[in-house]
């Protein structure tokens, strides 16, 4: 989907025209207690994730990568909030190791499970301090959305799996699994 699961969303915090509050999410904690300057938000969607930092840490200095170019043309569209948008498949970009923060909210799921695992590896190397990834844990099937092909669910996860590719869990509900993984 081109918007998170209400568990990365704050708490009474978004409304049809945007942000209303200031509720917390584990998302917003893990950058803030990196104390991030720059980060890069993987397949931004409409932007939400990304307006949601920018309100609550108005110094960060966001760039994000969608592969879904119409996203930027819905009413609920923020990417306004980006200083860089790049349109494409993150895993043929070159993705230089300057982030502070690399996010990958509710994106590997759409990947072949190889090809996730080798992201999951190549993006938690490249970042500074911390590498977000949220993901529906089980099985979640999804198909298009809105036409775009890109939204189906290619891969199930597990737990485990991430474990043993260095990330902790962060938090959890009965569908999607916060992780991380920080540098020192």
């Amino acid at each position: 989907m081109p918007f998170s699961h209400p568990f990365n969303r704050p708490l009474f915090g978004w409304g049809l025209r945007g942000l209303r509050s200031k509720g917390r999410t584990f998302i917003l904690d893990l950058v803030s207690q990196c104390r991030c300057n720059h980060a890069l938000d993987i397949g931004i969607g409409y932007g939400a994730i990304g307006a949601y930092l920018k309100y609550n840490l108005p110094h960060i200095i966001l760039d994000g990568i969608e592969i879904y170019e119409d996203y930027k043309y819905h009413t609920l569209a923020q990417w306004n909030v980006y200083r860089n948008i790049w349109i494409g498949d993150f895993t043929q970009m070159l993705i230089p190791p300057i982030y502070d923060a690399i996010l990958a909210i509710d994106v590997i799921e759409h990947l072949e499970k190889q090809e996730g695992t080798n992201q999951i590896l190549r993006l938690s190397s490249l970042v500074q301090k911390v590498f977000i990834l949220s993901i529906p844990l089980g099985e979640y099937p999804q198909g298009a959305y809105e036409g775009n092909l890109y939204e189906t669910h290619k891969a199930t996860w597990y737990e485990s799996e991430l474990r043993n590719l260095g990330l902790s869990l962060v938090a959890q509900n009965d569908v999607i699994g916060v992780f991380a993984t920080r540098r020192r």
